[in-house]
């Protein structure tokens, strides 16, 4: 199952690419939010080793019946690094929100530190596009 990706985010062009970005960490706050990893299932690849341990994240927070109160990270820009048929990457600024982690009750569990920092999020597009790769810029 793919999430429903807004038209804007679905172009095999520079600018597609940035709004999946975009929407693709949309749908990883939400999944938090919500505890439903089905939010994020089909955006990204099995070789998307970051990703994979967020979606596993995602799993663990449903199964402890817990949720994040507000959004994770918040995608200050998005920009495309290079767009070519074998290499498309986009560097993202992003903070990182400092999230209350809530169980079933709405009780307080933990707290997700802020922060903020860089990242090169790498694609492919094969029908739609997928995250192949998230990385710490340096």
């Amino acid at each position: 199952m793919v999430a429903k990706i807004p038209k804007e985010a679905q172009a095999e062009t520079p600018k597609g690419a940035e709004a999946f970005v975009r929407f693709y960490f949309d749908q990883l706050n939400a999944a938090f939010r919500e505890g439903d990893p089905g939010l994020v299932e089909g955006l990204t690849t099995q070789e998307c080793i970051v990703c994979n341990a967020m979606l596993e994240g995602v799993k663990d927070v449903r199964a402890k019946q817990q949720r994040y109160d507000s959004d994770l990270i918040t995608v200050k820009s998005a920009s495309v690094m290079d767009f070519v048929s074998s290499n498309r990457r986009v560097l993202v600024q992003a903070k990182q929100n400092p999230v209350r982690v809530l169980d079933a009750k709405g009780g307080i569990v933990e707290t997700a530190p802020k922060g903020s920092g860089s990242y090169v999020v790498s694609l492919e597009h094969e029908g739609h596009w997928r995250v192949t790769r998230l990385q710490e810029a340096k």
